[in-house]
């Protein structure tokens, strides 16, 4: 019996080694690239970490397919399919709001169509109970751009908000997922201030709270720490490190 589990167990793992590598091949070369970008270099970078990552789901190991895809995004920014397994893998991984935002990136910019629209109808549906919906009303006042045009140039301001911070004197933190940074915005959408942490950055910023000393905490999921910040946002410090151990961490997420 044990045989038996041994073996199927290394046929899983061969089978899907191999379909991630023809997934990866078909995903990056000329005729099956979805953005249609040109082979180059960086689609030779992302195909190898795409092909980990896929490895890394099948295998069960979700929070390194999501190092992973988010690697090779880092090299086609513009690749739809990885977004879609980037948002399998959060998913997975326990991360649903965050698996709804890399969706739903992916769908507004043309992917999936119904069948992803649906699946994103289905995840948000079930974490909405019926009774908070019942209880609570809310009226959109406003919103902030993370984008401005100017005589037909785009810039961004900011890239995947993820969760924010009020301060009593009405602006608040916004912790920027996607482009590794907090932003300090005033109540009119204005940045006053951006922290990108310490000199080598944030590293996937999930969450940002404020403790009874003042302090910012930061935590960051693909740094596997927290960091520490004084409250006008300069750094001072990490807490944790990657494991399992006694003051080590795997993932921080919300705080």
């Amino acid at each position: 019996m044990k045989k038996l589990l041994s073996f199927l167990t290394a046929v899983f793992i061969l089978a899907s080694a191999a379909f991630s590598q023809k997934l990866a091949e078909h995903l990056f070369d000329d005729a099956g690239n979805v953005s249609g970008l040109k082979r180059s270099a960086e689609a030779g970078f992302a195909e190898e970490e795409f092909r980990r990552g896929v490895q890394s789901y099948y295998r069960g190991f979700f929070n390194d397919a999501i190092i992973q895809f988010e690697k090779a995004l880092s090299y086609l920014p513009d690749e739809k399919l990885i977004l879609d397994w980037l948002g399998k893998s959060y998913y997975r991984a326990g991360m649903e709001g965050t698996a709804l935002e890399q969706w739903q990136f992916a769908f507004e910019s043309g992917y999936g169509g119904i069948l992803l629209e649906n699946k994103i109808e289905v995840v948000r549906e079930r974490r909405v109970n019926a009774s908070v919906d019942q209880s609570f009303r809310y009226t959109e006042t406003g919103t902030y751009s993370g984008a401005n045009t100017v005589e037909g140039s785009t810039f961004q301001i900011f890239s995947q908000p993820i969760s924010i911070l009020a301060n009593t004197d009405g602006t608040i933190w916004v912790c920027a997922y996607g482009s590794n940074e907090l932003v300090l915005l005033d109540i009119n959408g204005n940045v006053v201030r951006r922290i990108t942490g310490p000199l080598n950055g944030f590293d996937r910023p999930v969450d940002v709270i404020r403790s009874q000393d003042g302090k910012l905490l930061v935590s960051e999921s693909a740094g596997d720490r927290i960091s520490v910040l004084s409250e006008n946002g300069l750094f001072e410090k990490y807490i944790g490190k990657k494991g399992r151990g006694v003051g080590e961490l795997v993932g921080p997420q919300y705080l």
